[in-house]
């Protein structure tokens, strides 16, 4: 049996959250997904801070671009400019459908963007978009 996928989720909002994390546990492939509600939370896990101690690093950060305090783009500068950061795959996931948004996220080196969706049934499309794409990267990879 494959190793899980180990995504780190960065969002604020518990109901996105949960109802991602409900999306990717409901996939045919193994994910193991860790939450952090914000943007100093997401650097804590990826430095293996306090009770992050000894966990795997993600092999791929969802993040929301709208984070209070240290914000999205703020995270994905600080993944991006890591050397050892640098590799993990980084897909932008939020409500903005701003064309600003989208360049200011590639500009700063994300990997995708996602669009939050509106209706319910639209978040399968983050596990189906998941699988699609990111999971081939991470096997070619040897992950």
């Amino acid at each position: 049996m494959a190793t899980p996928c180990q995504i780190l989720l960065v969002e604020d909002n518990p109901a996105d959250a949960h109802l991602v994390v409900l999306c990717l546990q409901d996939s045919e492939h193994a994910f193991h997904v860790r939450v952090a509600a914000s943007g100093d939370g997401a650097l804590a896990i990826l430095r293996g801070e306090g009770a992050h101690a000894g966990e795997p690093r993600p092999d791929l950060i969802l993040l929301d671009w709208n984070l209070p305090g240290l914000a999205g783009g703020e995270v994905l500068d600080a993944v991006k400019s890591n050397p050892d950061w640098r590799t993990i795959p980084v897909v932008v996931l939020t409500s903005s459908q701003s064309a600003s948004d989208v360049r200011d996220a590639l500009d700063r080196r994300a990997d995708g963007f996602i669009s939050k969706p509106i209706e319910l049934s639209g978040y399968d499309r983050i596990a189906r978009s998941i699988e699609a794409y990111w999971l081939p990267r991470r096997e070619s990879a040897g992950g």
